[in-house]
């Protein structure tokens, strides 16, 4: 779903905009409180100053964003891309996200010293890799289970 920046405006906040491709758009002080973003691609766009306060963001793209004074209080950060994006400067206070998007924002020396927790993600994925791994075919066959993916089970933490 391609969207063009003007109905973040139009829609305001609570808009869904899941998949919406908000790619090399100035949406410097918009405001996203409430919205769905769900595998929403904001590559080489300008975000200073915008406000995502309590969004989730699942799959949510920042390639080469500006987030000067972004604020995401209260966001959740879920299995999020993250490259060559400015944080240094955003507001992350009482955030919480998986231990890759922190890693991913803490070298990109933001300021993570109001993280509120870190999800479980990355531990339960290699815990069912893991799993997977040491079953064989017959414990499969007898179990019943032949996992889709390796990560289906508690993949986001819960």
């Amino acid at each position: 779903m391609d969207a063009v920046f003007i109905n973040v405006f139009c829609l305001g906040d609570g808009a869904d905009l899941t998949g919406a491709k908000l790619t090399s758009s100035d949406l410097r002080n918009a405001s996203f409180i409430n919205c769905i973003l769900d595998e929403t691609d904001f590559h080489s766009s300008d975000l200073s100053g915008a406000h995502f306060d309590g969004v989730t963001f699942n799959g949510t793209i920042f390639k080469s964003t500006q987030s000067a004074g972004t604020s995401f209080r209260n966001t959740v950060f879920r299995n999020v891309s993250i490259k060559y994006a400015d944080f240094k400067k955003a507001i992350l206070d009482d955030a919480t996200m998986d231990k890759l998007t922190f890693a991913l924002l803490k070298s990109s020396k933001a300021d993570l010293a109001n993280v509120k927790a870190l999800l479980k993600t990355v531990k339960y994925c290699l815990t069912s890799i893991a799993f997977a791994v040491k079953l064989t075919q017959l414990e499969q066959s007898r179990f019943g289970w032949y996992p889709s993916s390796p990560c289906h089970i508690g993949a986001l933490g819960q």
